[in-house]
């Protein structure tokens, strides 16, 4: 089945029906439901990769996923998606493959070639790992917006992200009006965003006058991170009566630790207010980035690019709300 058989059912031109599923817009509203409706009885269903192939870009918006298994991409993803449907785009998902070379995780640059040559006319990357560079040349071609994560070594890329520095603030503060002056932060490894959440905690302590207790015990942002640093802290004997985590997950293993060690009492924010914050039985206090309208506005974002001039990047910061739960509370006497 191809448009020829479909433009000889409806009675149109062949170029009609390219329009039709190329550019809507230049058919009339009669004329392109009767090819759709035709296309439908006939079981038509247009080659996207084909058309990708044969024209100057694929009439669509690559999302391109650093990691698939990660909830607040996901959430990142479906704000994108609404975003780019309401404005009548078609957007394309793919996750490049993890590698690692020399302990060093990398994006599969097989994978990220491969989405390259069907042209899509922007691309929008959720999240980052240290390696990002099997993305350089697509990003030097298209118009390219990066979401939830930070991407310095590409500066004509734009970046939407929450504002790590308010959301720091308000958590710092958080504890402070609590009555905790010593708060530690768990996290700094593992990726950009990880460092620049730990540099905007020590920016906050020092804003807030806790700059003399600035400590930063380096995790990722898994659980086992988490647990392991706290121990570390414990063990070195820093009276601290709080920790900052650099996500939830970490933040779990930072509760796992303390109640290992019978210091429960040690109050603990989470940063992602992912699912596992809000379990009755950990009520984490967590920072909501609120990853749903991260996307929804690096969509808008890139949508704008298409049409801005101009090789020079942007970011764009969104603030985070802090969710108070059971987790932080005024320190022991």
């Amino acid at each position: 089945m191809t448009i020829r058989d479909v433009a000889a059912a409806a009675g149109v031109s062949k170029s009609l029906v390219s329009f039709v599923y190329a550019d809507p817009n230049r058919v009339s509203k009669e004329k392109r439901e009767l090819v759709l409706a035709t296309a439908a009885e006939l079981g038509f269903r247009p080659n996207w990769a084909a058309r990708s192939l044969a024209a100057s870009d694929g009439g669509f918006v690559g999302v391109l996923m650093a990691d698939l298994h990660s909830p607040a991409f996901a959430e990142i993803v479906d704000g994108a998606r609404n975003r780019l449907k309401a404005s009548g785009r078609t957007a394309l998902m793919t996750s490049a493959h993890l590698v690692e070379t020399d302990n060093v995780t990398a994006l599969d640059p097989s994978a990220v070639t491969f989405f390259g040559d069907l042209r899509p006319q922007g691309l929008l990357i959720v999240g980052g790992v240290p390696d990002m560079s099997a993305v350089h040349t697509l990003v030097e071609a298209i118009p390219t917006v990066v979401a939830g994560a930070s991407l310095e070594a590409m500066p004509a890329v734009a970046t939407v992200r929450t504002d790590d520095m308010a959301g720091m603030m308000a958590a710092i503060g958080h504890l402070k009006d609590l009555g905790h002056n010593v708060v530690a932060h768990v996290g700094g490894a593992g990726g950009r965003i990880a460092e620049l959440r730990a540099q905007a905690y020590a920016d906050a302590m020092r804003a807030l006058g806790l700059g003399a207790h600035v400590h930063v015990e380096s995790a990722d942002f898994s659980e086992a991170a988490g647990y392991h640093a706290t121990l570390r802290l414990i063990d070195s004997g820093m009276q601290f009566t709080a920790i900052s985590a650099v996500s939830d997950y970490a933040a779990v293993g930072v509760l796992a630790a303390l109640s290992e060690r019978g210091r429960s009492e040690v109050s603990v924010i989470g940063y992602g207010d992912t699912l596992v914050a809000g379990f009755a039985y950990i009520g984490l206090t967590s920072l909501r980035p609120g990853n749903t309208a991260i996307g929804e506005r690096a969509a808008q974002e890139l949508l704008d690019a298409e049409s801005a001039s101009g090789s020079e990047g942007w970011v764009v910061l969104l603030p985070p709300e802090l969710i108070i739960r059971r987790t932080t509370r005024p320190p022991q006497s």
